[in-house]
């Protein structure tokens, strides 16, 4: 898998967009796209200019369980990078921390503070296990300082269990400041095979990809009636990128095996954020 060049080593400050809003087409080109930023993953180590590992049950950052009453504590060890691909592994470890034991332990990295992205393209190559148990996730939090919901939620791929779909997810809050939530699933897929993941934005709407293929759009102004309706336009706002494999929680319909030699591999080969090139750099498509 060869790569192209990281175009940026941090983006620390978001790199904003001009773009014209439309309908997602159903099959995305980025032929009128440039990279502003990416990690290609072709170290030997996680690169802390772009990834920070988020590490324990939650309760550091007081989300005891992760919010989702995870099963697994986080560790830096099981996040590598080799052979141009990060690699996030929950393996069955009996594991202490303070006076709780787990059974389970995994990784999940943030780029919070590293890497903000804003309106555009940001897409992911991921191969997923399946497995009993297990909630592999590439998704993003905004960076507006308000707490969840109010921050913003996209999930961009979410992965449970042994199905054979995927889900793309959008939360923001209600008028009230509550929890609301909308996604999309895929049908039968074939999740453990390399595939893209992506999002598009541009003040209008978030439109959703698998292959570059158009999963589902929604649009992001506010809604003021309805059962979904709610402050949308904080999907708009600039965010930051997390993958992560949970085990057991809310989603992930049971927990993984108690075998000694289980593990589960979430493997990344990259991750980009696109933005539209400049009108003068797009190259016409026909001949005049």
């Amino acid at each position: 898998m060869k790569k192209l060049m990281l175009f940026a080593a941090i983006l620390v400050a978001t790199v904003a967009l001009g773009v014209t809003a439309y309908a997602a087409p159903m099959k995305l080109s980025i032929d009128n796209m440039e990279v502003k930023w990416s990690d290609e993953f072709d170290g030997t180590e996680l690169n802390s200019s772009n990834w920070t590992p988020q590490i324990g049950n939650g309760s550091s950052y007081g989300i005891p369980g992760w919010g989702n009453n995870e099963q697994q504590f986080y560790k830096k060890d099981n996040v590598s990078v080799s052979n141009g691909t990060m690699k996030i592994t929950a393996k069955y470890e009996n594991y202490k921390y303070g006076l709780k034991e787990y059974n389970w332990t995994s990784a999940r990295i943030t780029s919070d503070k590293l890497v903000h992205v804003g309106l555009g393209y940001v897409e992911a190559r991921i191969k997923t296990p399946s497995s009993v148990g297990i909630w592999p996730a590439f998704w993003m939090l905004g960076t507006n300082g308000k707490t969840w919901p109010a921050c913003g939620e996209i999930d961009i791929m979410e992965s449970f269990n042994t199905r054979a779909t995927l889900q793309s997810t959008i939360h923001y809050p209600n008028w009230s400041g509550a929890d609301v939530y909308t996604w999309a699933l895929t049908n039968q897929y074939d999740k453990t095979q390399w595939h893209t993941f992506g999002c598009y934005r541009d003040g209008k709407v978030i439109a959703f990809y698998i292959d570059r293929v158009l999963l589902k759009e929604y649009s992001t102004e506010d809604l003021m009636t309805s059962d979904k309706a709610g402050k949308r336009s904080v999907l708009n706002d600039d965010y930051y990128i997390l993958f992560n494999v949970a085990c057991g929680g809310n989603l992930a319909g049971g927990n993984p095996p108690t075998t000694p030699d289980w593990n589960a591999v979430m493997e990344v080969d990259y991750v980009r954020y696109y933005k539209n090139k400049p009108v003068q750099n797009v190259q016409p498509t026909t001949k005049q």
